[in-house]
Order: C-alpha cells, then sequence, then structure tokens
C-alpha cells in the first residue's frame, strides 16, 4: 500500500475510534442472528439477544422483542436494561429528544421517559422518517406532506406531494411534477 494511503487510512481509523470513545456510544454488532453491542475495542458489553435492533441514539437504542403480543419495540440504555417497556409496533431513533413509534397502523412520537407527546394518528408512509431535525419533522397527512413541531402542531401545511426532513435550513419538496428546497427561517417565517 502507498505509504500516504496508508497513513490517510490510519488518521481516518482513529479519527472515527476518538470519536466513538468520546460519545460513550456503543457498537451495534450482530453474531448467529441476533444482535447486541459492543465497545469501541470490541469487548461485548450488552450480550447479543435481540432479533432486530437499532443503533445507540441519544443515549437509547431501540431493539425489537417477542412478547405475548407479539414482537415489540422498546428502548435500552447502555446497560442494556429496558428503560421504555417494549409496546410499540415499530419504532425510530430519538433524535432531538424524541422517537417516531408506531401503534397500529399510525405512528406518533415519544419523549425519552416513554410519554406519548405526539398522539399516534399520523399516516404510515415510507417516505416518511418519523425524525425530527431542525425542530421540525416532515409527516403525510391526508396523502400529502407537511411539517409539524415537537408538540405536534403542523406548523406547514401539508401543501406538498413529497416532503423531506430540514437540513442546514432547507428541505427537499415537491408540488405536482415541479421540485425545490424549502427554506425554514429560524425567525418563524417559512418561504419556498
Amino acid at each position: 500500500m502507498y505509504p500516504a494511503l496508508r497513513t490517510l487510512c490510519l488518521l481516518l481509523m482513529l479519527t472515527c475510534t476518538h470519536q466513538a470513545l468520546c460519545q460513550g456510544s456503543l457498537l451495534l454488532v450482530m453474531q448467529k442472528d441476533l444482535y447486541g453491542y459492543a465497545n469501541s475495542r470490541g469487548k461485548m458489553v450488552i450480550k447479543p439477544r435481540f432479533q432486530l435492533a437499532q443503533p445507540f441514539s441519544e443515549g437509547l437504542a431501540g431493539v425489537s422483542v417477542c412478547t405475548d403480543r407479539g414482537w415489540r419495540w422498546g428502548f435500552i440504555d447502555e446497560s442494556g436494561e429496558f428503560v421504555i417497556k417494549p409496546r410499540f409496533h415499530d419504532s425510530k431513533s430519538f433524535r432531538e429528544g424524541l422517537a417516531g413509534v408506531q401503534l397500529g397502523d399510525k405512528w406518533g412520537f415519544i419523549n425519552k421517559r416513554g410519554k406519548m407527546i405526539v398522539d399516534p394518528k399520523l399516516d404510515d408512509e415510507y417516505g416518511v422518517d418519523f425524525e425530527y431535525r431542525e425542530g421540525l419533522s416532515a409527516v403525510k397527512i391526508n396523502k400529502k406532506y407537511g411539517y409539524i413541531d415537537p408538540a405536534g402542531k403542523l406548523v406547514i401545511p401539508a401543501d406538498f406531494d413529497h416532503a423531506d426532513n430540514f437540513s442546514e435550513g432547507l428541505a427537499y419538496v415537491m408540488i405536482d411534477d415541479k421540485a425545490g428546497f424549502y427554506r425554514s427561517h429560524r425567525d418563524g417565517r417559512d418561504s419556498a
């Protein structure tokens, strides 16, 4: 291998390792068709026991276990203990203090204590992340997309045929066959 390329690869590995160590987050691993979590040195911290699992985000990880009511998602902390009992049909990772959860065929949002903050009334849609980005989450309501705030209030009307979550103040949106970026101003004014 070329010395410069080897040095670059080594620096990249060290940077990633340093970031993982500083964040204190565990890494998702799979062994014999089960998921568990290891630290950045490869030591297994939470033994593989989950059929499905998500990476840790904001100190919690969504995991799926079989209950007397079928497969349900809950959230564990970095010790492997459930802090939010498995009761959801599906879940997303925590972002900005909230996680999207599915009950039946509708989605809502919970906080890190498991309290329902946005009632499960949002349409299940493959194209929706059910994650907050920059204080807003794209949602589908009555076959159109709009944006809700962390309280669940529709703050950008559901007028779009497609809408992605915000990144750096912009969100990709579509109306009919026209696409563009919607700008969210931090002062509360929004514009296309």
